[in-house]
């Protein structure tokens, strides 16, 4: 009895119970679905490698495009073309004023670059490089300079849909773009066209839940702000064009800030603006270091920009005016004796507002040989002055005559010393000199203007100077120094370099002054003890 139970137990145990059955049926399914998961991963990994590999050939492919358009090396190239673009002369004029616009553009193979434009001169300075890679040699390199006046207020803004304020140019009148080869912040940042540059970059931020701290870049047509905090991108182009008002106000009571309106209709461009009671968008910018400097400056480009919007709008007024008489009336050519011939027009060597008058005394000798004994091409004046001062890698161009100026000019570099403990020891100086006389000489114009190119902000300023000579006696003249210091762009330490300057040129001065009347004195005093000439 005990064995026929035991039996039956055993029997019971070999069956599987129903919740066996279950998990058993869960488990097959779960093992199936990961087998096709698995799969058709295994599967799109293989096409997505496949895919992948087209996608880097295709970026493979565009960025060695962009290189040869860069002047980068690539993979394939073999040689490298390096053409050194100097400088041009002489070149034909472009406007009425006998001034040009002039840029090159240098093709070799299938490659093209641009230079920089050098606006207003007909003797462009480049002094530029350019990279050509290219898979064999010889190549042919072409150089074409383009020399067309390009108007000031011409520009691209199609990128900005809504900017009304355009130039629109007629068809009959082609215009280069301009094109420069290394792309400012207006363009890598703001995407807008080459031929816009930044005047004035000022720290400031812009209100939004709270102060965004960035840039704010100001060009001749627009005003930009650039923030990057936490990674986060903030970008804001608002054109001229747009701007209603722009009026001071307060952030946080204490916290000056510029505040811009913008008329209606307009929205800007980038982050959108804040609202206004009264209907209108603004941006508010705040944490000036200079309020009242950032906003006159805006305030002088943005009256700039609408007097050359309406400079063009009579421009274009006369245009038609003139179209239209030359189509109902016929213009008869004068006979070349009729012809009257204008005056040239030419552009001041040196700023006249910014001279101040440091030196006035009587010399012995006229103005002509104040010229001769001086500044003429075999006078030692200039090497014996720059000795003294211990210069080096002195250079003095000859004296030429130019279109742009009247009278002479001519081009003197060296390494001057510098004493400042914020300079290097020397120094490289660039001075242009110009040259006048009178019809009768008796008056004489010694011009001059020099630029530092290795001390804090050289290239914001140059050292404007003028000598003037009048002959009051045949053994005497006067003489009258003025300088001063032009300052192309603002900075922080204006007012102090322009002071440190004219000291400074007041100290040269003096030792010029000591080696110019001991060079005429040993010339009287020479020109006296020549003997008479023999009687026959």
């Amino acid at each position: 009895m005990e064995l026929d139970e035991m039996w039956k137990s055993m029997g019971l145990c070999l069956f599987p119970s129903i919740w066996e059955i279950q998990i058993l049926c869960v488990t097959v399914v779960v093992i199936i679905g990961l087998y096709y998961v698995l799969f058709d991963s295994l599967v799109s990994n293989n096409g997505g490698r496949e895919e992948e590999e087209g996608i880097r050939k295709e970026e493979q492919d565009a960025k060695d495009k962009i290189s040869k358009i860069k002047g980068e090396p690539t993979a394939n190239t073999a040689y490298v073309v390096q053409v050194e673009l100097l400088a041009a002369k002489s070149l034909v004029a472009a406007s009425i004023n006998g001034t040009s616009d002039p840029y090159a553009i240098i093709t070799c193979a299938e490659q093209k670059r641009f230079s920089s434009m050098v606006p207003g001169t007909r003797n462009p300075i480049w002094g530029e490089d350019f990279n050509f890679f290219v898979d064999s040699i010889p190549s042919e390199v072409c150089l074409q300079i383009r020399i067309v006046q390009v108007p000031e207020s011409s520009r691209s803004l199609d990128r900005l849909a809504g900017a009304d304020a355009r130039r629109r140019i007629s068809s009959d009148r082609p215009v280069p773009t301009v094109v420069h080869q290394k792309p400012g912040p207006m363009q890598t940042t703001f995407e807008l066209p080459p031929d816009e540059v930044v005047a004035h970059k000022y720290s400031c931020a812009l209100e939004r839940s709270f102060l965004y701290h960035g840039w704010m870049y100001v060009s001749d047509w627009h005003i930009c702000f650039h923030s990057n905090v936490f990674k986060k991108q903030i970008k804001v182009v608002i054109p001229y064009g747009d701007i209603d008002e722009i009026r001071r106000s307060t952030h946080a009571l204490i916290n000056p800030a510029i505040t811009i309106v913008l008329r209606p209709g307009a929205g800007g461009h980038g982050v959108p603006p804040l609202g206004s009671p009264d209907g209108r968008m603004k941006y508010m910018f705040a944490s000036f270091w200079n309020r009242g400097h950032t906003m006159n400056t805006i305030e002088r480009y943005k009256k700039k920009y609408h007097e050359m919007i309406e400079a063009e709008k009579k421009e274009w007024q006369q245009s038609e005016m003139r179209a239209h008489s030359m189509r109902n009336w016929r213009v008869e050519t004068p006979p070349p004796e009729q012809k009257v011939d204008v005056a040239k027009k030419v552009e001041p060597f040196v700023k006249e507002e910014v001279l101040v008058s440091i030196y006035n005394d009587t010399f012995p000798c006229t103005a002509e040989q104040f010229f001769l004994h001086l500044f003429s091409n075999d006078s030692k004046f200039i090497a014996e002055y720059r000795n003294q001062r211990k210069d080096l890698d002195l250079n003095i161009g000859q004296w030429h005559m130019t279109e742009d100026y009247d009278g002479e000019v001519r081009e003197i570099t060296c390494r001057s010393i510098c004493k400042s403990p914020m300079c290097p020891p020397y120094t490289a100086l660039t001075e242009g000199q110009h040259v006048v006389f009178s019809q009768d000489k008796t008056n004489l114009i010694f011009e001059t203007v020099q630029q530092v190119h290795d001390v804090p902000f050289g290239s914001y300023f140059e050292i404007h100077c003028r000598w003037i000579a009048q002959t009051t006696s045949p053994l005497s003249c006067n003489i009258e120094i003025i300088v001063g210091a032009h300052f192309k762009k603002w900075c922080l330490m204006q007012s102090k370099i322009k002071s440190g300057a004219v000291d400074e040129y007041k100290v040269e001065v003096e030792q010029m002054i000591q080696i110019a009347r001991e060079l005429i004195q040993n010339a009287s005093s020479a020109t006296d003890t020549q003997p008479p000439p023999l009687e026959e």
